[in-house]
C-alpha cells in the first residue's frame, strides 16, 4: 500500500513525539507510524515500543480484532450480541445516533481543559468535591484476569493510570483492591523516571461494591476499601445472580465458576472466619489473614492453614456473593431482614468515620466516603437512593447486560438528573453504557451527566495490547474530545450543562 510522502524534518517529527501534552502526542504516534512505520519513527523510545503499541481509533475495528482472535467461550462473556439481554446494549449504543451537535467554529477561545470537577452530597457527609483529571473514567467491571488476551486487572489500573483517568477497582477480581490500588498509587509517575515515588494527594479512584450474603463480610470489604484510600464506593446494583442472557449461555461463557473472581473474598480475614464455621475449611495459608478466624475460632493458626482447601473455599464464596448481589433494595427499616442489603445501611456504613469492622485493627481513619449508586434508571430508584442517604447516582444499565430490552441509561437521564437536583443541586449524576466514541461522552454530558463511564472500549483494548493498549484508547479518546470540543465552542466537558443548545435532537 503506498503512504503519503512525508515531508517534515526528522527534528520536526522529534518535537511532536516529545510534546509535553499527551493526547496531542498519542495523535502525533498514530499518525507518524502509518505513515514512516513504527520502528523507523526518530525519536521514539525503545521500551515504550512494548509497552505503548497502537491500537485502533475506531471502536469497530478495536471489536473486530478481538473478536476474530478470542475464543467464543471468552468473547461471549461481553460480545454485544451475545451478552446482551434482548438487545439492550446495541440500544444503549444506538440512543446516540438520535442526537446532534451545533457547531461553533468562530468562538475566540481555544484552551480545552481536562479537569473536571466531581461533586457528591448526603445528609450525612454533606457536599464531597473531588477533581478528576479527566472528563471520564474506566467503568468497573470484574474478571478482567480471564477476558483472554493480555487482559489482566493490574494491566487495567496501570493503562488507566497511565492516562491520567480514574480508575475503579471491581469486586469480582483474581487480585486483592488493596493489589489493585497499590499498582495505582505506584503508577502515578510513570512518566517522571526522576521520582522513585509517589507524592502529593493521593490519586482519585473508586471501588465497586458487590454484596455477598453476609453483612459482616460486606462491612470488611468496606473497611478495606476506606483504608486502601479509595475516594468513592460505587454501590453495583444493576445485576442479578445471573450474568447475561441466553445467547451467552449458548457459548458457555460464564466466569462465574472460575476462582478468578474470588480475588477479594480470598484476602478478606472475615470470609475465611465465615468459610471454616460454614465448610470447615479456609481459602489461604496466610498467617495475616488467618489471625482473625484464629481468634474468633479459638484454633491456632497453624490448625487452620492445615484446613486450607482452596476449591471448597471457593465453593463457598461463590455460594454467599452470587447469594446477595441481587439483594439490594430500597427499605428504610432497620428493622426489616432486608436492610442489611438496604441503600441505606450500606449508606451509613461508607460514610462511618468509626471502624466499622472488628477484622481489622482498630485506629480512628475517620474517613467516611461517598456512596455512588450504579445502575438506576429509574426516577423513583432515583429518588429512593437520594432518600435513603446516597450522595450520587449513576445511570446504568450494566452495558445491556441483564435487562431484557431495557431503556437506554442517555435516554433516561435527563429525567433523573431534574428529579435529584430538584432536591439537591450538588447530587452527583453520573453516566455509563453505550459509550463508544468522544461524541458520546459530550452528549452525556449535553443530556445532563457529570461524570462518565467508558467500557467495552477499555475492556477490549486491555485484551487487545494490555496496559499500553489502554492507555492508548483512553488518549486517543481525549484527544477526540478536546477537539470535538473546541470545535463546539467549549472550554471543557461541563461547560455543556449552560449550553444545553450545543447537542440537539437528530
Amino acid at each position: 500500500m503506498k503512504k503519503f510522502p512525508v515531508s517534515i524534518s526528522p527534528t520536526e517529527i522529534r518535537q511532536q513525539l516529545n510534546q509535553t501534552d499527551s493526547y496531542s502526542r498519542r495523535f502525533a504516534e498514530t499518525c507518524l507510524r502509518g505513515l514512516l512505520g513504527f520502528r523507523d519513527v526518530p525519536g521514539t523510545l525503545s521500551n515504550r515500543e512494548n509497552v505503548f503499541p497502537p491500537v485502533p481509533w475506531e471502536f469497530e475495528k478495536l471489536r473486530q480484532r478481538i473478536h476474530d482472535k478470542i475464543s467464543p467461550h471468552i468473547y461471549g462473556w461481553y460480545d454485544e450480541a451475545a451478552s446482551a439481554a434482548g438487545g439492550s446494549t446495541s440500544s444503549n449504543v444506538a440512543a446516540f445516533s438520535r442526537y446532534r451537535f451545533v457547531p461553533r467554529y468562530l468562538h475566540p477561545d481555544k484552551t480545552f481543559r481536562y479537569a473536571t470537577p466531581v461533586t457528591l452530597s448526603s445528609r450525612e457527609l454533606g457536599v464531597t468535591r473531588l477533581a478528576s483529571p479527566t472528563p471520564i473514567f474506566a467503568s468497573p467491571y470484574g474478571s478482567a484476569s480471564l477476558y483472554g488476551g493480555l487482559s489482566d486487572e493490574i494491566s487495567l489500573a496501570q493503562g488507566v493510570t497511565d492516562a491520567d483517568v480514574v480508575h475503579s477497582l471491581g469486586t469480582l477480581t483474581r487480585y486483592s483492591l488493596e493489589a489493585d490500588r497499590q499498582a495505582v498509587v505506584t503508577n502515578r509517575y510513570y512518566f517522571r523516571p526522576g521520582l522513585r515515588a509517589p507524592s502529593g494527594p493521593a490519586p482519585f479512584t473508586m471501588f465497586q461494591l458487590y454484596l455477598t450474603e453476609e453483612d459482616d463480610i460486606n462491612r470488611s470489604l468496606i473497611e478495606r476499601a476506606k483504608r486502601a484510600g479509595v475516594s468513592v464506593i460505587l454501590f453495583t446494583i444493576d445485576a442479578g445472580a445471573g450474568h447475561g442472557g441466553a445467547p451467552m449461555m449458548d457459548l458457555a461463557a460464564d466466569f462465574t465458576y472460575c476462582s478468578g473472581i474470588a480475588g477479594n473474598l480470598l484476602h478478606d480475614p472475615v470470609f475465611h472466619e465465615k468459610c471454616y464455621r460454614r465448610r470447615g475449611c479456609v481459602g489461604t495459608r496466610s498467617p495475616k489473614l488467618l489471625t482473625y478466624a484464629s481468634r474468633r475460632l479459638g484454633l491456632s493458626v497453624k490448625k487452620l492453614a492445615d484446613a486450607c482447601d482452596p476449591a471448597a473455599a471457593f465453593d463457598y464464596g461463590r455460594t454467599i456473593q452470587f447469594g446477595g448481589m441481587g439483594r439490594q433494595n430500597s427499605v428504610r427499616n432497620s428493622r426489616s431482614p432486608a436492610y442489611p442489603w438496604s441503600v441505606e445501611h450500606i449508606a451509613r456504613l461508607a460514610h462511618s468515620r468509626k471502624n466499622i469492622s472488628p477484622a481489622h485493627p482498630a485506629f480512628t481513619h475517620r474517613r467516611g466516603l461517598p456512596l455512588a449508586v450504579k445502575g438506576v434508571m429509574s426516577v423513583e430508584d432515583a429518588r429512593h437512593c437520594q432518600d435513603s442517604g446516597a450522595d450520587a447516582v449513576y445511570v446504568s444499565n450494566h452495558g445491556g447486560r441483564f435487562v431484557f430490552n431495557s431503556i437506554a441509561p442517555i435516554e433516561v437521564l435527563p429525567e433523573i438528573r431534574k428529579a435529584v437536583k430538584k432536591k439537591d443541586r450538588n447530587f452527583g449524576v453520573w453516566l455509563d453504557s453505550g459509550i463508544r466514541s468522544a461524541a458520546d461522552v459530550l452528549i452525556a454530558y449535553a443530556r445532563g451527566a457529570e461524570f462518565v463511564g467508558i467500557g467495552r472500549p477499555v475492556i477490549y483494548a486491555c485484551v487487545d495490547k494490555g496496559r499500553g493498549g489502554v492507555r492508548q484508547i483512553l488518549q486517543g479518546l481525549l484527544y477526540t474530545i478536546r477537539d470535538q470540543a473546541r470545535l463546539c465552542g467549549l472550554q471543557s466537558a461541563t461547560e455543556i450543562h449552560a449550553k444545553t443548545d450545543i447537542v440537539r435532537p437528530a
